[in-house]
């Protein structure tokens, strides 16, 4: 949390207590796109926040009440599965119980043959000395929000606090080395229609053995050509490489000492630790804005991948259209502003008439000035 660690105060100790709280605060984009709500440019922009501490500074500056308060669902802050994830783990160690992210894919549901890319948080039960699974991204949904993203039934005995490692989840090292047995279809685990298949075998497994390490990137962080370069390419030093990693990701207390020398000798771990010193995250100084947030590798993935990744990921062309469709429906005689939430703005839409002389009136810390000079003017 860095500076923002006092907003982690007043939170509950049960770490299944925690979810409401992460609910409370972050709203999944696709569960937002499924709903069918509007959002802003600076909302579809929050999915690229890396740090939690960035996202705690954005949080209290909109509004400095506790994070046990929860937020209307339009002034939640956008976010994947990786956030939810990645905020309970900085929960869970700020109050000294040990936590990490996991990457690999869901199996929650009967009558899916396909297990889809997800990222969920494992903590250590000391009252039941394991670990224990746990999702606060699905397993705080609401019934509405859950209706509106899946259309499946639940599996007998599912307990989103309690997941069962092989039955409801499959990590990403387990899945590859089942996948190059040959013992499971490649092409049934995926992201969407198009990141299926080996390359998002091959992006999760790099991003588990990285969260291991405690670096826990977001899911476009592809900053070598392992992930992103095309299958006819892979050649056998990198599948050596990889089936290393996945053994070594599948038993991670076993393999814990040889895990972590691995990740430091790997020139590729100079290579993100390179990007995230150019970011000023190295050093605790988190990017200070979302636009410095940049999807990384997502340009390499639609050029190999086309436009079916965009319906999934926040591809800016793809965000700046929907929101000129809806600013269609609006005269040429006024301004629109669609979703601001710069400063104290909190997901507003106004719309202003042309050639009038208008006044922005508001008490002290409305966002008079954000909206007239940030937002307009600039």
């Amino acid at each position: 949390p860095g500076e923002h660690a006092f907003l982690y105060d007043d939170l509950p100790d049960n770490p299944a207590d925690l979810i409401p709280v992460i609910q409370g605060q972050f709203l999944h984009y696709n569960t937002a796109r499924r709903l069918k709500m509007s959002l802003g440019k600076g909302q579809r922009r929050e999915q690229r926040y890396r740090t939690i501490s960035q996202r705690l500074e954005v949080l209290h500056k909109l509004d400095p009440a506790p994070l046990t308060t929860p937020r209307k669902r339009k002034e939640k802050q956008v976010a994947w599965c990786r956030d939810f994830a990645l905020f309970l783990v900085s929960m869970l160690r700020s109050k000294g119980i040990p936590a990490r992210m996991r990457v690999g894919f869901e199996s929650y549901f009967d009558g899916s043959e396909f297990q889809g890319d997800h990222w969920i948080t494992e903590y250590w039960d000391e009252a039941e000395n394991r670990w224990r699974l746990i999702d606060p991204d699905v397993g705080g949904m609401t019934a509405e929000e859950k209706e509106a993203s899946y259309k499946l039934t639940p599996k007998p005995g599912l307990d989103l606090t309690d997941l069962r490692l092989g039955t409801d989840f499959n990590t990403a090292g387990r899945i590859w080395k089942l996948a190059r047995a040959g013992e499971v279809k490649p092409e049934l685990y995926r992201a969407n229609k198009v990141w299926r298949g080996w390359p998002c075998l091959r992006g999760n497994l790099m991003h588990e053995f990285q969260s291991l390490n405690k670096t826990e990137l977001t899911l476009w962080d592809y900053w070598d050509e392992l992930v992103v370069k095309p299958e006819s390419e892979i050649n056998t030093a990198d599948l050596d490489l990889m089936d290393r990693v996945a053994e070594l990701v599948d038993e991670p207390d076993e393999n814990f000492e040889e895990m972590r020398g691995f990740f430091e000798e790997l020139p590729r771990t100079k290579v993100i630790r390179s990007r995230l010193r150019l970011l000023g995250l190295l050093e605790g100084k988190p990017v200070s804005t979302a636009e410095d947030f940049r999807q990384s590798d997502m340009d390499k993935l639609l050029r190999k991948y086309g436009d079916g990744i965009a319906a999934e990921t926040p591809d800016d062309a793809m965000e700046e259209e929907a929101v000129s469709r809806k600013a269609e429906k609006y005269s040429d005689d006024e301004i629109v502003v669609l979703g601001a939430r710069q400063n104290n703005l909190k997901n507003i839409d106004v719309r202003i008439p042309r050639n009038k002389m208008v006044v922005i009136t508001g008490v002290s810390g409305s966002g008079k000035s954000s909206l007239a000079f940030d937002t307009i003017y600039a």
